[in-house]
């Protein structure tokens, strides 16, 4: 048995956020939060910054043509584990300028130095890698595609603009507590053609809508070598997924993130938006 410390700490996080005129209030809400709490894990953690140089080199004849490239990025070394305060938002307008400034308060955690680094795409009306997209408009068709380098065990949720959430993986047939994951191999969900016949009676497709202009939801991808099993949730509507209030499914995330440090949570925001 492996042990491996991870430093945890209970942090306030702030930023103020200047809204270009393209974007919107929902929209700048969520990147003000997302910022006050990628700031306070660099504060606390900092952040590695990666660098990759490439170099071609082109002959034609007598002629030689060097090209060379750098690419370079940055990543902080920890994640939000929980939020224990907020988030609240202050709405301004300075010089004529939208402004929003994002308070929080939470406990973040260190990356471990094995974490599992798992891919999860987001496509829209396609299952080709090509079709990964982030914006969708009403009655588009939205499917995950998934990897992971271990074997492990995976859960999906999809916390909506009104704060519900809903459990996406298992599927509502699927009794059992959550989608078994083998190594290195690609898999497509909420679609009924990347499966065998006997497994598509079980697969939810799944149709995005919206009432309002816009709205952000939040696909949560949840994945760990170890056993793992969601939240308490219920069946409200027969043509939805299993259901609980989006604190519920915080409160249970945040346990499950404390508990169990071989977790690996992705968060996938997308736009829904209404068509003219």
């Amino acid at each position: 048995m492996t042990c491996i410390s991870q430093k945890t700490a209970k942090v306030s996080a702030r930023y103020t956020y200047h809204v270009p005129e393209n974007v919107s209030l929902e929209e700048a809400k969520h990147t003000a939060l997302d910022r006050a709490k990628i700031d306070a894990i660099e504060k606390e953690f900092g952040s590695h910054v990666s660098q990759v140089n490439t170099t071609s080199i082109e002959s034609s004849g007598t002629d030689t043509r060097t090209t060379f490239s750098s690419k370079g990025g940055s990543e902080v070394r920890g994640e939000w584990i929980e939020t224990t305060k907020g988030p609240d938002y202050d709405v301004k307008y300075v010089d004529g300028m939208l402004v929003v400034e994002a308070s929080v308060s939470g406990i973040i955690r260190e990356y471990p130095t094995n974490k599992t680094e798992i891919e999860a795409k987001i496509l829209k009306n396609g299952i080709e890698p090509r079709f990964e997209d982030m914006e969708f408009y009403n009655d588009d068709q939205m499917y995950l595609s998934f990897s992971s380098p271990v074997a492990g065990h995976l859960l999906v949720y999809l916390v909506d603009n009104s704060n519900n959430a809903y459990r996406l993986l298992p599927y509502r047939r699927q009794k059992e507590a959550n989608v078994a994951i083998l190594a290195s191999e690609p898999y497509v969900f909420f679609d009924k053609s990347s499966c065998s016949p006997e497994q598509r009676r079980t697969v939810d497709e799944y149709v995005l809508t919206t009432s309002s202009p816009h709205e952000i939801n939040t696909v949560y991808v949840i994945f760990s070598s170890d056993d793992i099993e969601g939240a308490i949730d219920s069946q409200t509507e027969k043509n939805l997924p299993r259901e609980l209030s989006g604190a519920s499914f915080q409160q249970w995330l945040g346990s499950l993130r404390r508990n169990n440090h071989n977790v690996t949570v992705k968060e996938l925001p997308l736009t829904i938006r209404s068509r003219k």
